[in-house]
């Protein structure tokens, strides 16, 4: 379990620093916390995820009946999966399935080491992505000089209008990978977007 925890809390780390919605990503001007974020997911990340799957996999017969850390694990092996196909394909998907904290919080329990409520953190993220939208639309929107004004419908969609008095519907998501299928889910929300805007 210990083997496991360290694996996670090494993914964790370089999640934290280079993914497309970390503070680096976010911030940085040189462009290359995509390339580094690919190479980690490479040469670090995909290799942990299958080391975790195998050690859990390898040592499921040394834990009581009913296994309860392979159905969890199981979870994980879902995500690692889907991670993997979105590293080495060019064929992205945005919805695959995401990490699953309930396995982070299950290892971490088990193994005695304090970690947050599993339902403060699900709040802290999506306040996460809420900040980094709002980020984006101040960054790139919120000034620019045919924008003469702009309300927020909700926390993705933004009335904007032009200097030319045109109105514009947008839809903002941190999705950093466009597809159909999220075109498709967009309009799935509202048919009348005019425009989208992709981290």
């Amino acid at each position: 379990m210990r083997e496991v925890n360290d694996l996670l809390e090494e993914n964790r780390s370089i999640f934290e620093e280079y993914d497309p919605f970390s503070e680096q990503a976010t911030k940085g001007n040189s462009g290359d916390v995509k390339k580094v974020w690919k190479k980690r997911c490479l040469d670090t990340i995909l290799p942990n995820n299958q080391k975790i799957i195998d050690l859990i996999e390898g040592n499921k017969r040394n834990f009581k009946y009913p296994w309860e850390l392979y159905r969890q694990m199981l979870r994980y092996k879902i995500h690692a999966d889907s991670f993997k196909e979105n590293c080495l394909f060019e064929e992205k998907v945005n919805d695959y399935k995401l990490f699953p904290r309930e396995f982070d919080h299950f290892v971490k329990n088990k193994l005695g080491i304090q970690t947050q409520d599993l339902e403060v953190r699900g709040e802290e993220e999506i306040e996460y992505r809420k900040y980094t939208i709002s980020k984006y639309i101040n960054e790139y929107l919120a000034n620019h000089s045919f924008i003469k004004e702009m309300n927020a419908l909700n926390r993705a969609i933004f009335k904007v209008i032009l200097s030319d008095e045109r109105e514009l519907k947008v839809f903002v998501t941190n999705t950093y990978y466009f597809t159909e299928y999220t075109l498709e889910k967009i309009q799935s929300v509202d048919p009348n977007i005019d425009a989208i805007i992709c981290s």
